[in-house]
């Protein structure tokens, strides 16, 4: 049985070194009328500002998992998020 609490929705975001990108992807989420979500990033050890710029974005509606070492694809990445969701849909 699903908490009330619980969002309707997991939306589920891996990055690598996406500095240039990150910020207008999640803000692009954030900005959505539909409200009852929640934003898994799921960054694969990025080298770059990636996490600074995510770690600024931070709310209460956006969760961040980091894997310990690059595993080179992304489905490794997402799986990480999708272990983590707490939506009714990813």
């Amino acid at each position: 049985m699903m908490n009330v609490n619980s969002p309707k929705v997991s939306i589920i975001v891996p990055v690598y070194n996406v500095e240039k990108y990150v910020e207008r992807a999640v803000k692009s989420v954030v900005n959505q009328e539909f409200d009852n979500f929640e934003i898994i990033i799921a960054d694969d050890s990025s080298t770059d500002n990636t996490m600074k710029i995510i770690n600024k974005l931070k709310n209460d509606k956006i969760r961040v998992f980091k894997t310990e070492k690059n595993t080179g694809t992304a489905g490794g990445t997402r799986n990480l998020a999708i272990e983590n969701a707490k939506g009714e849909y990813i």
